[in-house]
């Protein structure tokens, strides 16, 4: 078994329909939901890159709407994606001083590869491999 690492999931605030970084650009149609329990991957380790992932049980469900739409995942449980590309979204780490407040929310394709190649990268520039 892996390190236990315990989350407060009251101190987690899940906010869906969010499309502006700045909290005063948008308002109308955020749902904040509340979450009951923190599943985080038993073999979770912040200084690897390996089973970064947890599981948040929301105590409330989200209203689906035009801004807010289930995620489909893959059908296929049996194999590990170790090559291909997947989407991801969200925000840079730091703000966009040049946009201010109508930085928006970005979508980007990425390549997925093997981890030993990407924490070796890591290594060789002298960044220590840590998942926050």
């Amino acid at each position: 078994l892996g390190k236990v690492y315990p989350v407060d999931a009251a101190a987690i605030r899940v906010v869906v329909g969010k499309h502006y970084r700045d909290d005063r650009r948008e308002n109308k149609g955020l749902q904040h939901l509340r979450v009951t329990s923190i599943a985080v991957h038993p073999n979770y380790d912040p200084n690897i890159l390996d089973s970064d992932i947890a599981v948040m049980k929301l105590m409330d469900k989200a209203r689906i709407g035009e801004k807010i739409l289930p995620l489909c995942l893959p059908e296929i449980q049996e194999e590990e994606v170790t090559f291909g590309q997947g989407l991801v979204t969200g925000w840079s780490l730091h703000p966009d001083p040049s946009l201010g407040p109508d930085e928006k929310a970005r979508v980007g394709l990425v390549h997925l590869a093997d981890i030993v190649p990407c924490e070796q990268q890591y290594a060789r520039n002298g960044v220590r491999v840590s998942v926050t």
